[in-house]
């Protein structure tokens, strides 16, 4: 079992924003006005940067004997810490309330954190191949009195905390 699990939130992010923004700030300075275009587009660039600069890109690699947590941040390098499955002490799922937007939609954000003995190993947002990340701890967290089950059902999401069985 080799699996990695990643999210880049500095380079995609900062790309995504500094482009959109860019591109506003190119056509206000078009079709409006050049210091208000060029002030945009100075926004966008810092924005950029900014991102680039202070995100986190975190890769977690699962592995046989344990999981692997790589974390690229442009100021403060890289940092790789290795973990045995035995070293995890709680996992945690939980999801966080963004607010609603103009429609009046809620838009919700999902997390799995993962604890250690020396602390927080990984605290990952919803990524592709969220479910399977909380699969394999589950499955390799076997020495934890407790599992996450994906909710059932139509209307449902998210996981549910159960307990493991003894017997």
């Amino acid at each position: 079992m080799n699996r990695e699990f990643s999210v880049n939130t500095a380079s995609k992010g900062s790309i995504f924003f500094g482009a959109v923004l860019g591109i506003i700030g190119i056509g206000v300075m078009i079709f409006f006005s050049i210091l208000y275009g060029a002030l945009l587009f100075v926004l966008a660039v810092l924005l950029f940067f900014l991102m680039r600069n202070f995100a986190n890109d975190t890769t977690i690699s699962c592995h046989d004997h344990g999981f692997t947590v790589k974390v690229i941040n442009k100021r403060k390098g890289v940092t790789v810490q290795d973990y045995n499955w035995e070293e995890v002490i709680s996992t945690q799922y939980y999801e966080k309330d963004s607010g609603s937007d103009d429609d009046g939609a809620s838009s919700t954000t999902s997390y799995f954190m993962v604890k250690t003995g020396e602390g927080i190993a990984f605290d990952m947002q919803e990524m592709s191949g969220f479910a399977d990340l909380i699969e394999i701890f589950n499955e390799n967290t076997s020495h934890l009195p407790y599992y996450w089950e994906k909710s059932k059902g139509i209307l449902s999401s998210g996981y549910s905390r159960k307990q493991r069985s003894t017997t």
